[in-house]
């Protein structure tokens, strides 16, 4: 009888070749095996008694208070001689199996009866996949051959690290010997096949009515306008509806998909006995933080919706940052995405163990109708990477005029030099007429918004030097560029010149500051609102 079959390489591609077993797997060895099986992710097996076909183990962790027994039988898996199985059309050519028959006659504790199913007689154990079957099996011998098929179990095993097949009869679990922990955690959930029919278009116990908008605004939203427009401020006002349930974060050109979404870093800890090491695990994201707090707040049904605040989102290379969740931000009139994406085996162990979440529910995952994503966009920034249009589609863009927020700070005023207290907005509002003449004609967004200065800054005892190494310089470096004869006078031809004639009191702009600037005016409101519409009149 030929030992080829169909196996499963560690790609994950089925291919037709000889069958192996585990070398390893036998007298001491099995021993070390078991305890390099379990012995991940902080744990600690200890073999209490290894004399008969279970091996007695006892597995602590100091996160957890007590241990837990298990008996367990490590067994190879091994061809399935059944009609036609060395034929490749024949389905017979997929299946596997254990030698069982009397493993349902031992009455122990905890008992686990684990296939090892390799393609390599000398490979590492973290190569191979575990093949585990129901309690049903274990104890009443009702099937007692432990089949499993390297198509239909095995290979879902290699490509997501955890499978559960509940379309057959033996609710067989495959996974990495990485997810061990994850199996024994989830193993009830894992194997239980008859869960209750849900009516068509139900809500499941504990769930917010998915129809129904929790919050008045856009899902996925994008504020964009020039430097100081009140982007942030406008998000910020709000943001109240959330009250305390948001979290923000700023792009960077560095800023990574690690960054956003998680990944495994090194986090030192101290065991039992008090001694420190190092651990490294899975480090969520504000991504994923905000993800878990909106699955919770539906399955507490509190009714509460959560907010990622992205400033800035066009600094970093967002395909790159956002990876697989871009295919997430396609919602549905309901708020929830569109499409799912499987989760990784690193993100799916830190849901399940932290976060107490079943298999089935982290698998993959959507954007759930109660999390929002907000972002701003810096219109004017040079340096920034540009987002495409597949990206942008699935945003709702506001836009920010350049005057649309000035009555904010309606009375701000500041000390310039050499007129003494000025009105922040007209002073503003007079380098934007300037700006936007026909010998300059700069672009919207490169005018100065209301915020271009905040309002910290505009209160500060040092607003000369913020005032000359932003404003100025911003002017004269980033607006003008090759236009630098233009709005300072003439012979102010370097930005050392300019600085040094402010500091030395004198006008640096190519125009009068008039009198309408002063602090004394009547209604600085209506002159600004005129000086608006004159702008857009000219």
């Amino acid at each position: 009888m030929s030992s080829l079959r169909w196996e499963v390489d560690y790609n994950g591609v089925l291919v037709w070749r000889e069958a192996a077993t585990c070398s390893r797997n036998r007298g001491e060895g099995k021993t070390e095996l078991i305890r390099e099986l379990f012995e991940r992710d902080g744990w600690t097996c200890q073999v209490i008694d290894d004399s008969s076909k279970f091996v007695k183990i006892s597995l602590s962790n100091p996160n957890f208070e007590n241990s837990v027994i298990y008996n367990v039988a490590l067994v190879n898996v091994v061809n399935e001689y059944r009609n036609r199985s060395d034929d490749p059309e024949s389905p017979s050519s997929y299946e596997k199996r254990i030698q069982g028959q009397d493993f349902s006659q031992y009455n122990l504790e905890n008992k686990l009866v684990l296939g090892l199913y390799v393609i390599d007689s000398e490979e590492d154990l973290n190569n191979s996949i575990i093949v585990s079957w129901p309690k049903e099996i274990l104890t009443d011998g009702s099937n007692r051959a432990y089949r499993v098929n390297t198509k239909e179990n095995i290979q879902p095993a290699r490509v997501f690290g955890l499978y559960a097949d509940k379309s057959s009869a033996y609710n067989v679990v495959t996974f990495k010997p990485q997810n061990i922990h994850i199996y024994l955690k989830n193993r009830d959930a894992l194997h239980r096949y008859d869960a209750p029919s849900i009516e068509e278009n139900a809500q499941p116990e504990g769930s917010v009515d998915l129809q129904q908008p929790v919050i008045d605004y856009p899902h996925n939203r994008i504020i964009f306008g020039a430097p100081g427009t009140g982007k942030s401020f406008k998000l910020d006002k709000d943001k109240s509806v959330f009250g305390d349930n948001y979290e923000r974060v700023t792009f960077h050109p560095n800023y990574s998909y690690s960054q956003f979404v998680g990944s495994y870093k090194p986090k030192p800890k101290k065991n039992g006995n008090g001694d420190e090491y190092v651990s490294y695990e899975f480090v969520p994201g504000p991504f994923l933080r905000t993800w878990v707090n909106a699955q919770k707040s539906l399955k507490d049904n509190d009714g509460k919706s959560h907010l990622l605040i992205i400033e800035e989102i066009n600094r970093a290379n967002v395909a790159a940052v956002f990876g697989d969740v871009f295919q997430l931000l396609d919602r549905k009139a309901d708020g929830t995405s569109e499409y799912e994406i499987s989760t990784t085996e690193d993100m799916r162990k830190y849901l399940i163990e932290e976060h107490y979440f079943t298999i089935d529910e982290v698998a993959s995952i959507k954007l759930p109708n109660n999390m929002y994503i907000w972002a701003t966009m810096n219109s004017a920034d040079q340096g920034v990477t540009p987002v495409d249009s597949a990206f942008k589609r699935r945003w709702h863009f506001e836009y920010i005029g350049i005057n649309e927020c000035m009555d904010e700070i309606s009375e701000k005023e500041i000390d310039l030099k050499p007129y003494g207290r000025v009105n922040w907005n007209q002073l503003r509002l007079k380098i934007n007429d300037r700006l936007t003449q026909p010998d300059l004609n700069i672009n919207e967004d490169k005018l100065i918004g209301p915020f271009f200065l905040s309002e910290k800054e505009l209160e500060s005892n040092n607003i000369d030097l913020i005032f000359k190494s932003k404003l100025l310089m911003y002017l004269y470096e980033d607006v003008l560029k090759h236009r630098k004869g233009k709005l300072f006078r003439s012979d102010l031809n370097t930005l050392s010149k300019v600085f040094e004639a402010y500091d030395k009191g004198e006008n640096v702009f190519d125009f009068e500051l008039t009198s309408e600037l002063l602090d004394n005016s009547e209604d600085i409101t209506e002159q600004m609102v005129e000086q608006v519409n004159n702008m857009g009149n000219e």
